[in-house]
């Protein structure tokens, strides 16, 4: 029997050996997500951007996804750290990655174009938690590594920024797959999948309230689940946890500055916000600071098709709103009940105003609600809570308040309390003159 020695084949098994021990370890209790594996390792694109704020499993993802990488495709990991990093300190890490070390420090666009150029086989570089400030120069730099640079190069890219690349455009080529928040979320499924491995049973309420408060949050709800039963979790979903504030606290808030935390604490008790609208609540610099949240993937969610409406993730605004940090919210209310009402959305306005704890100018807004508007989707039911909610001498302070009440009580087959609804017209008789007396017995009869 011979033995021969293949200098290549040992050199590509270890080479293998070194590209596995650079990627990060899964943690303890993970799941497989192949729904998310697949659409990431099936797309043949030349950018794959897993964009979402902290705690969504990005590094998790593209962990796993690495260590699927094809027979023959070489792979290249870098961990960023979320940290600034240049042009010169990027290409010294593929350099030294690639095996082409040079003592050359200043190095430019042009000479990591080149650098690739060199590459012959296929290429996967991961660049695990790009910088999470701007970073103009590294931006361009890749956006321009991406538009000119080899087609056997695949970039995998996770990130907490929205990084200045062109983005539509490489979507218009069907170079990009764009993983956000939304797609990384738990769905009920993998929910499910994670409560078998902390071998804990949940009641069906309790599930779904814990799907509904985290939204699928990955870092949210395995926090939560943290050596906790089913009643330890359902105090946890009303009242947080130490470790879920700190994470936060940590990860989220810091670093932020005092005029972006403000606003958080502001639109956390918003239940949906738009540009004009942080405008006005936020002293015409919202719409700034709203870009701000966006680009830096603070836990804004869209809520709309036409990227207009946005509000915070519900259990960021969750701790936000328990939070130490929060001032009394009523300006912020007051401010987003005039914006709401000077557009003729009286449902919005009422419902700030009594946020606000102002039920008269609550009050003062419902009489701007017309008969028809009660019989557009949920009004009705609306209506009727505010009148559980407003005191009850303002809701009988005004001909048309109780006028309303009455169509909003017969429009909810409420016969039997109508009459004593309307028996608070009394009150406002005789009119004074006979046109108004004539009015209000018809509105009376009718």
């Amino acid at each position: 029997m011979s033995v021969r020695f293949i200098p290549d084949a040992l050199s590509a098994e270890a080479g293998a050996v070194e590209q596995l021990a650079s990627i990060p370890r899964l943690p303890p209790l993970h799941i497989d997500r192949p729904r998310l594996v697949r659409a990431l390792l099936d797309t043949d694109c030349r950018l794959r951007l897993i964009c979402a704020p902290a705690g969504f499993g990005k590094t998790v993802l593209m962990s796993e996804c690495a260590r699927l990488v094809p027979p023959g495709t070489r792979l290249v990991w870098l961990d960023l750290g979320g940290r600034a990093c240049t042009v010169q300190a990027l290409y010294g890490q593929l350099s030294d990655a690639l095996g082409e070390r040079t003592g050359k420090d200043d190095r430019s666009e042009n000479d990591m174009l080149a650098l690739l150029r060199q590459v012959r086989q296929p290429l996967w570089i991961m660049l695990d938690d790009y910088p999470r400030d701007y970073s103009p120069e590294l931006d361009a730099c890749i956006d321009m590594l991406l538009d000119m640079g080899p087609a056997q190069i695949s970039w995998w890219v996770s990130s907490r920024r929205q990084p200045a690349w062109k983005l539509p455009r490489l979507l218009l080529q069907g170079h990009l797959l764009e993983l956000e928040a939304e797609a990384l979320a738990f769905t009920a499924e993998e929910l499910e999948q994670l409560l078998n491995v902390h071998r804990l049973t949940l009641s069906s309420e309790t599930f779904q309230q814990l799907h509904h408060v985290m939204e699928g949050w990955p870092a949210g709800v395995c926090l939560m689940l943290l050596h906790a039963d089913e009643q330890a979790l359902r105090e946890r979903l009303v009242a947080g946890t130490p470790l879920l504030r700190d994470y936060v606290q940590r990860e989220v808030m810091a670093g932020l500055s005092d005029e972006v935390r403000r606003a958080m604490l502001a639109l956390a008790r918003m239940p949906r916000f738009s540009a004009e609208l942080c405008d006005h609540v936020l002293d015409g610099v919202g719409r700034e600071i709203l870009d701000i949240l966006k680009t830096l993937q603070l836990f804004i969610r869209q809520i709309d098709n036409c990227g207009e409406w946005f509000r915070l993730w519900k259990p960021l605004a969750l701790m936000l709103q328990r939070s130490a940090e929060t001032t009394a919210p009523t300006q912020a209310h007051l401010r987003a009940c005039q914006w709401f009402a000077s557009r003729g959305e009286m449902r919005e306005a009422v419902e700030h105003a009594l946020w606000a704890g102002q039920p008269e100018v609550a009050a003062n807004y419902l009489q701007r609600y017309g008969q028809e508007q009660l019989l557009i989707g949920d009004n009705v039911s609306r209506f009727l809570k505010w009148r559980s909610e407003l005191p009850q001498d303002l809701f009988a302070s005004t001909t048309r308040l109780i006028v309303l009440q009455g169509w909003a009580l017969i429009i909810s087959a409420r016969l039997d309390e109508v009459d004593d609804c309307l028996a608070e017209l009394a009150k406002f008789f005789p009119q004074p003159d006979a046109r108004r007396q004539a009015q209000l017995l018809a509105q009376w009869q009718a």
